[in-house]
């Protein structure tokens, strides 16, 4: 739990470092496409964690609801 709680504060920073590698025009095109790739997969997985939460919850209120 420790971990996982210490890769959560430090998202943003992750993040941000992906961030500033895509965009700095004096990087290396490898890196900075490896950077945006990182970055959208990190979103894309976000996303589809969300999603699944909130499909998840609504199963859950459904079948609470059935009893």
């Amino acid at each position: 739990a420790t971990t996982v709680n210490k890769l959560r504060t430090d998202a943003a920073d992750f993040a941000d470092v992906l961030h500033k590698i895509a965009t700095d025009a004096k990087a290396p095109g490898s890196y900075r496409v490896a950077a945006s790739r990182e970055g959208l997969a990190a979103m894309f997985r976000a996303i589809e964690s969300f999603d699944m939460e909130q499909r998840l919850r609504a199963l859950e209120k459904i079948a609470g609801g059935a009893r």
